[in-house]
């Protein structure tokens, strides 16, 4: 099936996560993003999240909200 770029986010490192270890997160509203896809989407529609940062990506959930 094809794929389709819906949107993109550039995002901002976490401290805790970006430094070396130990590692200690404190997530807060700066760590939150948003996106919106404009309408619903299907129930059995994957999302696939990428980065070409040379760095490590921590993704805590994914909310979807009507």
């Amino acid at each position: 099936q094809g794929e389709t770029e819906i949107d993109t986010q550039a995002l901002v490192a976490n401290t805790g996560a970006s430094k070396s270890s130990p590692y200690i997160l404190t997530v807060t509203d700066a760590d939150k993003y948003s996106l919106d896809f404009g309408s619903a989407l299907e129930a059995d529609t994957q999302i696939i999240v990428t980065t070409t940062a040379k760095a490590r990506a921590l993704l805590f959930g994914i909310q979807a909200v009507k």
